[in-house]
């Protein structure tokens, strides 16, 4: 197969170029596609010439704090509750269901229905009549959404190969980090019960740590003994702790509401007290007037 090695800054994969490349890797792959361009493919051939897309490192590089899950939510429902107006039922129909979504489920369905009406944008060469479902700061939506699922095409690849199943060449992902999808590794899939409540039954971050070192020690201790560097390697490799954002200073959901219901009862409670302050002034200089 033609390479275009020397090109660089490419976001996807060709298709028959990574179906190559992971044969050699020993994954089962038929019916490889044959690619005609060469090295004026504008899809990668080699891993080396793979970019990761802006908006994904503007996305891990933000600081995390700044990042308002409440604020998030509020603007998803509000945009949701406007399907009722979209054409297509399978859409407006779920308006009724919003009450009971959490923050997963309105962010999965904001994600499916910003796809298809973006979509519609694009084969018509028009918005004017078209709902684009559009949100302020949008590319921490995206981000995020892709960030709480793993990418089922690549997700069904690792189960083929872990069962020494054929693989068809079409259906493997080329979206590799930049896939829209979802992450194909778990080591980068954000951990949901953190994302809302901040505890969750996943390993500590010292105790995977601690882990980690071990592993290093051992590969570092035994560097002339190919057997235990290769098998510690391997734990390594195996060694993942899923993406915790509270680690980088994000607050969760449910601590945002909690709050926000604290500050609201403490609002009532001032109101209520100058309800009553002026009840008793009123009373007091009604009596002082007789």
């Amino acid at each position: 197969m033609s390479s275009s090695k020397g090109k660089i800054n490419k976001n996807t994969w060709c298709k028959g170029a990574l179906g190559t490349f992971l044969k050699k890797n020993g994954f089962n792959v038929k019916n490889i596609y044959s690619c005609s361009y060469g090295s004026s493919c504008r899809n990668a051939h080699e891993p080396s010439e793979l970019k990761k897309k802006s908006d994904i490192l503007n996305w891990e590089r933000k600081n995390k704090k700044n990042i308002n899950l409440l604020e998030m939510e509020t603007n998803l429902r509000t945009c949701l509750e406007k399907l009722s107006k979209l054409k297509n039922s399978k859409f407006s129909s779920k308006t009724p269901l919003l009450q009971k979504m959490d923050f997963k489920e309105m962010l999965d369905l904001w994600f499916e229905v910003a796809c298809f009406q973006r979509k519609l944008i694009k084969e018509q060469h028009s918005s004017s009549n078209i709902d684009g479902v559009y949100l302020d700061n949008e590319n921490n939506y995206w981000s995020l959404q892709r960030s709480l699922n793993l990418c089922p095409k690549n997700n069904d690849l690792m189960c083929k190969y872990n069962s020494k199943s054929p693989i068809q060449c079409r259906d493997i992902c080329v979206g590799s980090f930049n896939c829209k999808l979802g992450v194909h590794s778990k080591r980068y899939l954000v951990c949901y019960d953190d994302l809302m409540n901040g505890k969750c039954c996943c390993m500590s971050l010292q105790e995977y740590n601690k882990i980690k070192e071990a592993y290093e020690k051992i590969i570092e201790e035994n560097k002339d003994d190919h057997s235990i560097v290769k098998k510690y390697q391997e734990k390594l490799r195996n060694h993942i702790r899923i993406v915790h954002f509270t680690d980088d200073g994000m607050i969760p959901l449910n601590i945002h509401k909690e709050r926000l219901k604290q500050e609201q009862e403490a609002e009532k409670v001032v109101v209520n007290s100058n309800i009553v302050a002026k009840k008793i002034k009123k009373k007091s200089f009604a009596t002082s007037s007789k």
